[in-house]
């Protein structure tokens, strides 16, 4: 069976969005098309960000000469060959072909070839085309909604948005940004539609701040008349890198990606942000419909500059707010072994805005180091294995009904009480030495709400620690224990229980059978008289911070006989 053909006839390959928009669809679509592009003008042999890409994808280009005729001679020629099936205008033809052309192209008689139209301009009025295709191609709803009245087949191909994973400190030191500042990105020409100029009235207002903002898009002649006048009074807080083939190292070394445009129709580079899980301040336009509306990485802006300003700033985590009554740290424990844990570790060293001492007993990526102002890697992980259950009168075992209806218990390879001990222990001696008077300690899956350690510090005026006691009309199985995925303490008063074992011997022989980590902390600190505890409801927790399910599934089969396994 022959291979279909495709022709893209697109009236530039000058960088831009049509051009991204025709590279993807390419990339899309090349291993179910023969495909071949023709440029009808060539318009910079300099911004060919997207041409060097379709080029590189083994693509053949055609650039068409003064006389555009050529065109209509190449259809032809396949026209008669049967070799193409599908001629796809990239843009309105009627906007760069003469009408001449375009009779002979779209002329129905002894035409083999389908033809398809798209836009990628807001202002296109479909009542005013005269050359219809037997298809258009958009892309966005709101312009399928402006062309369905005309009865033509129409559908919408979306620029995809992906979940990439990005290496924010890898591509940071690629691109030499100063770790020590805030980036703020606006990809985009420069064009009075793209409004680059707010940007620069925003960040002259904030040059006591460490915050740079990075310009990634070319300053096209065309449009000298917008863009010559701005630059003249550039605030220095603002980087100009004109073209770049690297833009994705951007969006992944940056903190915001900031889209002042206020003509828009469904542009790509917010699309690219979301992609790198990039928060957004955006306008919401018309002809966005409510595509971002729910979408917790965009805030949408308006024309008052000053609270931009300050949505930046809160966007930021630069918001002037008090500072810390105490002397704070964090101590996350973490063993992160996995993609999935080194993931969960990442997103909750972002949510934490004290200084962090990150305690493992597994090697720390140094990108993961980075994030934290101190790591401890103690390479001893002092777990207790099975074989030694009996002799310290540990039960930590599940049971499950197998295929044939018997109960069977099935004990774990072991348990890590101990283990997680000596990480909050290791953690605690060090913010001891530095002279740190409150800790929050905070197991690697929990992402905080940003008030929630300011919250917990308003109780250590009255309290020396802080924990979320579960409920035992809900949780009726761990009615002593309390949560030590987070909790918060005085430094001194944490100290005495973080001393107490000194072995695993020690830690499982005294109070036998009193062995699971969540136990002992409850039992030590409610029943000590020199110390005052506040329990909050393990429910409250829920409400501020993210917990991923692995560690609430982790903590439930420490329950000798109490649940079944995992799927």
């Amino acid at each position: 069976m022959r291979e279909k053909k495709l022709l893209y006839v697109t009236p530039h390959l000058s960088t831009g969005g049509m051009p991204q928009y025709l590279l993807k669809q390419i990339e899309t679509f090349k291993d179910d098309y023969d495909i071949k592009v023709v440029e009808v003008s060539n318009h910079s042999p300099t911004y060919v960000v997207q041409k060097n890409a379709i080029k590189a994808l083994g693509i053949d280009i055609v650039t068409l000469p003064e006389d555009k005729s050529v065109l209509v001679q190449m259809i032809k020629s396949m026209n008669i060959e049967h070799s193409y099936d599908i001629v796809h205008f990239t843009e309105i033809p009627e906007h760069y072909l003469s009408h001449e052309i375009l009779d002979e192209i779209f002329d129905n008689e002894g035409r083999h070839y389908d033809i398809v139209v798209s836009t990628h301009g807001s202002g296109t009025n479909p009542d005013r085309i005269k050359y219809h295709p037997d298809r258009y191609v958009l892309v966005s709803e709101w312009s399928r909604q402006r062309f369905e009245h005309l009865g033509i087949d129409t559908k919408v191909w979306e620029y995809p948005i992906y979940d990439y994973s990005p290496k924010y400190i890898t591509e940071q030191k690629r691109l030499g940004l100063d770790p020590d500042y805030k980036h703020v990105l606006m990809v985009g020409l420069f064009t009075e539609g793209k409004n680059q100029g707010e940007i620069f009235d925003v960040a002259r207002e904030l040059t006591d701040k460490k915050i740079k903002f990075h310009f990634v898009g070319n300053q096209a002649g065309n449009f000298k008349n917008y863009w010559e006048p701005i630059m003249k009074d550039k605030p220095d807080n603002c980087v100009i890198w004109g073209e770049r083939a690297d833009v994705d190292s951007f969006y992944q070394a940056c903190d915001l990606f900031y889209f002042s445009s206020k003509l828009e129709l469904n542009p790509l580079s917010i699309k690219e942000a979301l992609s790198w899980n990039l928060p957004i301040l955006m306008r919401r336009l018309d002809t966005y419909l409510d595509t971002y509306d729910d979408n917790e990485l965009v805030t949408y802006i308006d024309n008052n500059c000053d609270k931009t300003k300050e949505l930046l700033l809160e966007n930021l985590d630069l918001k002037e707010r008090k500072d810390y009554k105490y002397d704070n740290v964090s101590i996350v424990l973490t063993y992160p072994n996995t993609d999935f844990r080194k993931m969960l570790l990442n997103n909750c060293l972002q949510s934490i805005d004290t200084h962090i001492i990150l305690s493992s007993h597994y090697p720390i990526e140094p990108e993961t180091q980075e994030m934290a102002d101190i790591t401890l890697y103690d390479k001893n992980n002092p777990l207790l294995y099975a074989k030694d259950y009996e002799k310290y009168n540990v039960g930590y075992s599940r049971w499950y009904i197998d295929d044939q209806g018997n109960k069977k218990i099935e004990k774990f390879k072991f348990e890590h009480s101990y283990a997680v001990y000596t990480l909050v222990q290791n953690g605690l001696r060090y913010a001891k030495a530095l002279g740190k008077e409150v800790v929050n300690v905070i197991n690697y899956d929990y992402e905080l709400d940003p008030n929630v350690l300011r919250e917990h510090e308003k109780y250590m005026d009255e309290y020396d620690v802080l924990f979320y006691k579960y409920d035992p009309k809900l949780h009726p199985d761990y009615a002593n224990s309390a949560c030590t995925g987070f909790f918060t303490g005085k430094v001194d008063a944490l100290s005495g229980f973080f001393e107490k074992f000194q072995s695993l011997d020690e830690y499982y022989t005294q109070e036998k059978g009193w062995a699971f980590f969540e136990v002992k902390v409850y039992e030590y600190f409610s029943k000590h008289s020199n110390i005052k505890v506040k329990e909050l409801n393990f429910n409250d927790l829920m409400k501020h911070t993210k917990t991923n399910q692995e560690g609430l599934l982790e903590f439930s089969e420490r329950h000798k006989d109490k649940v079944k396994p995992r799927n």
